[in-house]
């Protein structure tokens, strides 16, 4: 003897439609959290970097006064700075609009 259910296909849809819509907000919500600690990853990389460099710039400020030189012989030069200063600057946005632009794409549509 063969049983046969009655499945209501709009039942079925409705279901089936409920766990793709919960499936796609858990990947929007994943997605996110990724971007957004990715992002905070990178920013602590950057201000890692640029700490390093003021530090650098302050020891060799410290070993110039330390060393009593002469001021065409010292380290830190106003072009060292302007030098290391821009640098740095322009190496952090240039970084940050890189990586940010690839964590977070225009959405089209």
């Amino acid at each position: 003897m063969k049983q046969t259910a009655l499945i209501a296909l709009d039942e079925e849809a409705r279901e089936i439609g409920g766990k793709l819509e919960n499936a796609h907000v858990a990947s929007v919500r994943a997605d996110i959290w990724l971007r957004v600690s990715m992002a905070a990853v990178v920013a602590v990389i950057f201000i890692g970097l640029n700490w390093a460099v003021i530090g650098f710039i302050r020891d060799a400020f410290e070993h110039d006064v330390a060393s009593k030189l002469a001021p065409g012989e010292r380290l830190v030069t106003t072009e060292l700075l302007m030098a290391l200063i821009g640098a740095t600057v322009v190496q952090t946005g240039v970084g940050i609009v890189a990586i940010l632009s690839y964590l977070f794409p225009k959405r089209s549509g």
